[in-house]
C-alpha cells in the first residue's frame, strides 16, 4: 500500500546499492515524486513492439477519483491520479508494460504502481505476470481500490527489454490499471529471489533465449 512519498524508497531499502535507471508514469505528464523524476509515458493501443518503453493495449486517463487521498507528496498524488487502463474482455491480449533500454545480463528491480479508488472499482483485482498467457511467474492478486506497489525482480536478456503483463483476476470484462514504475539496477546475488512487500511479490523469470 502507498501512503506517503517515502514508500518510493522501497527498492533502495531492499537493495541499498540500487541505482535508479528510469521512471515513467502514464496519464499524468512528467512529475517529480520523492525526488524521482518520472517521465511522461507512451501509451499505445496496439500489441507490444519496438524498443521504446511503453504501455501497450491500453488507453490513457487522468482522473482525481483514481486517488482521492493525499500522500503528502503532490507529485506522487498526480501520478496516482493518472492511469494506463484496459478492458480485460479480450484476456488473450492483456495490458502490457514493455520496459526497454536494458543491459543484457544486468539484474533489475522495478517498483510497479497502481491505484483506482473510484467506487465502481471496489471489486477490481489484478496481478502482474511475466507471460501473456498467465503461465509465468506472477504476483499475488491485489485490490486496486487502495494505491499499491509491487516490486518485480528480473535479469535482462539479449532482447534488451522486459514485458510485464497485467492480468484481471476479478473476471472477464473488468478493467486493469497501471499508474507508473521506477526501475533500478541492482547487483545480482547468487540467486535473485522473490521480494516480498506486505503480501505482494513478483519474480520475473530470466527469459529463455
Amino acid at each position: 500500500m502507498i501512503t506517503a512519498g517515502a514508500d518510493l524508497d522501497a527498492p533502495a531499502t531492499a537493495y541499498p546499492s540500487a541505482v535508479l535507471v528510469q521512471a515513467v508514469n502514464f496519464g499524468s505528464g512528467a512529475q517529480t515524486a520523492n525526488g524521482i523524476n518520472f517521465a511522461d509515458g507512451v501509451i499505445n493501443g496496439g500489441d507490444p513492439s519496438g524498443t521504446t518503453t511503453s504501455m501497450f493495449r491500453a488507453g490513457s486517463e487522468n482522473n482525481g477519483g483514481l486517488f482521492p487521498g493525499d500522500t503528502g507528496d503532490a507529485g506522487l498524488n498526480s501520478i496516482l491520479q493518472g492511469q494506463a487502463w484496459a478492458n480485460s474482455g479480450n484476456s488473450s491480449k492483456p495490458e502490457t508494460l514493455r520496459i526497454c533500454d536494458l543491459i543484457p545480463g544486468q539484474a533489475y528491480v522495478a517498483q510497479l504502481l497502481a491505484s483506482d479508488g473510484r467506487s465502481g472499482s471496489a471489486d477490481r483485482t489484478q496481478r502482474y505476470n511475466d507471460a501473456d498467457d498467465y503461465s509465468g511467474s506472477q504476483s499475488d492478486s491485489f485490490s486496486v481500490q487502495m494505491p499499491t506497489y509491487v516490486l518485480a525482480s528480473f535479469t535482462a536478456d539479449a532482447n534488451g527489454y522486459q514485458d510485464i503483463f497485467i492480468e484481471d483476476t476479478r473476471g472477464s470484462g473488468w478493467d486493469t490499471t497501471f499508474a507508473g514504475f521506477a526501475l533500478y539496477s541492482v547487483p545480482e546475488p547468487a540467486a535473485l529471489s522473490m521480494l516480498t512487500i506486505g503480501m505482494l511479490s513478483l519474480l520475473v523469470r530470466r527469459k529463455r533465449h
